[in-house]
């Protein structure tokens, strides 16, 4: 596995990873080789000492735990006040019965949602409908 992380990796990939459970990590990881996964730390993005360094990420999943719908919503609303993250699309990461909290993400600047398991071309796919969404809006 060392491998992947230096000659495989597309750093046009980088994807930061919130509130990701391991073994979601693990399947992307496992899924998606040549893909960067960057774990945020805990409590990103609310504590201010835990902000990840200045990274070009192609998107920013927040992954939606069930019965923790109203956390990821807050998360997703916070990422979208802070400057320096408006620029990255972002997603969450819902299953098929959370249909309302996808809604309300969809309904946020530069946001959309993705099912999981998350698959790459869905991936390709909403991350290019935001960025050209996002330009339809400049």
């Amino acid at each position: 596995m060392a491998e992947n992380t230096n000659t495989n990796i597309n750093s046009s990939r980088a994807v930061l990873l919130v509130d990701a459970k391991p073994e979601q990590v693990k399947q992307l990881q496992k899924d998606m080789p040549r893909w960067l996964w960057i774990e945020a730390p805990k409590g990103w993005p609310f504590a201010t000492e835990a902000v990840p360094t200045a990274q070009s990420f192609q998107a920013i999943i927040v992954f939606a735990q069930r019965k923790e719908g109203r956390q990821a919503l807050n998360i997703c609303k916070h990422i979208r006040q802070e400057k320096e993250m408006d620029c990255h699309p972002l997603l969450a990461a819902v299953d098929r019965y959370q249909m309302a909290l996808a809604a309300e993400i969809k309904r946020l600047r530069r946001s959309h949602f993705i099912f999981t398991p998350i698959k790459e071309k869905a991936l390709l796919d909403k991350i290019s409908q935001v960025a050209s969404t996002n330009q339809k809006k400049l």
